[in-house]
């Protein structure tokens, strides 16, 4: 016998043994303690912001699934998109765990009731009863009556027109600092209103018919030096709060326009 060719015959043996051992050990691991070997449970995915469909599926791919929860009302967020998940995001969850989806049910709508014939305290009552403000509801009347003259001065905005200061006169004006506030929410300029805002149309065209007693002034020169050279008039820049607000209401205005001409040109729809 050649003892020093014994190892070398033997070496095989020796690898082909401690190889089995080790896959008996590890499968003997994997039996016992599978939890510590392939872990069961996940971080969750934040899904906030997402529709529900999608962070449905976004769950169910990170091994959770997705329960709807309660709607809430939200004055900017869209119906149907995810505002908070529970258990919350980046936590370490079990798979399989249900995942409660709080999700937004849009803007709060209502019908304004119709308050003709009504006292003021009675026209609040009946608007508050819907959810409404009364401000609310006044608020967007005002917005409704400057959005043609918002949409004109983006034409303007466009060619390049900057406006220094805007003038306000009419009846709408004699109430201080209301619709002057949102006029200019609307146009994004000051706006200027002196004492005798509230005088109304007539009197504006007798000042215009005055210019043709003053040949010489041009139409500036004019107001300037005669008709409000000792006018005081308040001047009220834009909040940013009412400029957003405005143009919230804008969008929403203008988007709405197409259903105006369908009704317009609809046969016995616009009756």
């Amino acid at each position: 016998m050649n003892w020093r060719a014994l190892p070398r015959r033997a070496f095989p043996y020796l690898i082909a043994a401690a190889g089995g051992f080790l896959l008996s050990y590890a499968a003997v691991f994997l039996f016992a303690f599978p939890a510590e070997v392939l872990p069961d449970d996940g971080i969750l995915p934040n899904v906030v912001g997402k529709t529900y469909e999608d962070a449905a599926a976004l769950l169910q791919k990170a091994g959770f699934s997705a329960q709807q929860g309660e709607s809430r009302f939200h004055k900017s967020i869209a119906a149907n998109i995810v505002l908070q998940e529970d258990p919350p995001a980046g936590s370490r969850q079990k798979r399989g765990t249900n995942v409660v989806l709080a999700l937004s049910a849009g803007q709060k709508t209502a019908e304004v009731p119709v308050t003709t014939n009504m006292s003021q305290q009675q026209a609040r009552i009946s608007i508050e009863n819907t959810g409404l403000t009364l401000g609310n509801v006044m608020r967007t009347q005002v917005y409704g009556a400057f959005a043609t003259l918002s949409l004109g001065m983006r034409i303007l905005d466009g060619e390049g027109v900057e406006i220094d200061t805007l003038l306000a006169h009419g009846g709408m004006f004699r109430t201080a600092g209301v619709a002057q506030r949102l006029l200019a929410a609307a146009v994004g300029a000051p706006v200027a209103v002196s004492a005798t805002a509230g005088e109304g149309g007539p009197w504006g065209m007798a000042v215009l018919a005055g210019l043709l007693a003053a040949p010489d002034d041009d139409l500036r020169t004019y107001l300037d030096g005669r008709i409000f050279a000792e006018a005081a008039p308040v001047v009220v820049e834009p909040d940013p709060a009412d400029v957003e607000g405005y143009a919230t209401f804008l969008g929403r205005y203008v988007a709405g326009l197409d259903i105006e001409r369908v009704a317009a040109t609809t046969p016995g729809l616009g009756d």
